[in-house]
């Protein structure tokens, strides 16, 4: 199979279309989501994908997100393909990620997902609640947090073998056989959705790495407005820009030219007859 590697350029090109995919499906079947994290950034600041990133994130409320992972996973738009941990084979994050067949991206020192790479792909995370007092939610956050934390050595290059702490070791353990690994995602789902977002005040997204800050008013996420990303209106929480403020700070203010890159280390390329 010949490869045909892509410049940062082509690839937004398929996220853009990829992102636009996944509107479509969501108005298909009157699925309420938001955009997110740097994706959200770039819709504020640039009206599209921020010009260095390689990256796209949406999110929806639990409800939603496990309405939509029952339909996407079923019956994918065709040349698209939903991975989540309930439907590929060494697949370990907790949320999806929606991909474009005939496409490869291999992410260097990660081991969340098949070896040989997945597609091209965007991140749908869900939006889960937490205790009703303030400071209780930011302890269940970053106790939750913690837990991924804890296991980030388990996928860097050295297998997590520079963590010496009992815990550590046990996780690592763990690693070396994919269906307690496979078991214990999961029990991470169920912990992270363990507050009804219904009856929560407060909000954070799993594995946003972001610690307490992941945290906001629910209040923020009550009404959807559309603002223009690329060729489409897209939607983001009315309440966008106290999020932003909490979890960035000054986010419309570009970072230095030297740290314009993405952060992430990949393989990317489609794949040729």
């Amino acid at each position: 199979m010949k490869k045909k590697y892509l410049t940062l350029q082509e690839h937004q090109k398929i996220l853009y279309e990829l992102l636009y995919t996944l509107d479509d499906f969501c108005k298909e079947h009157q699925i309420r989501y938001f955009l997110a994290f740097g994706t959200l950034i770039g819709a504020i600041r640039h009206h599209g994908i921020i010009p260095w990133d390689d990256d796209v994130d949406v999110m929806m409320e639990r409800d939603e997100y496990e309405r939509f992972e029952k339909l996407i996973t079923k019956h994918p738009p065709r040349g698209y393909k939903a991975y989540s941990i309930n439907n590929t084979r060494h697949y370990y994050y907790p949320f999806i990620k929606f991909g474009k067949l005939g496409t490869k991206l291999i992410e260097e020192g990660w081991k969340c997902v098949p070896k040989e790479g997945i597609g091209i792909n965007i991140d749908v995370f869900p939006i889960d609640g937490c205790p009703n007092d303030k400071n209780v939610a930011e302890e269940y956050v970053v106790t939750e947090m913690n837990k991924i934390f804890y296991n980030l050595g388990l996928w860097c290059n050295n297998g997590g073998k520079d963590f010496v702490g009992i815990r550590q070791k046990m996780y690592y353990w763990i690693r070396t056989r994919s269906l307690l690994l496979r078991c214990f995602f999961k029990k991470l789902y169920r912990d992270a959705a363990k507050y009804s977002l219904c009856d929560s005040t407060y909000y954070f997204t799993f594995w946003s790495f972001c610690g307490a800050k992941c945290l906001h008013s629910k209040k923020a996420l009550e009404n959807q407005i559309h603002v223009p990303f690329g060729s489409r209106n897209l939607p983001i929480p009315e309440g966008y820009d106290t999020i932003l403020r909490e979890q960035y700070g000054d986010y419309m203010t570009p970072p230095p030219e030297k740290e314009k890159e993405s952060t992430h280390k990949h393989e990317i390329y489609i794949e040729l007859e």
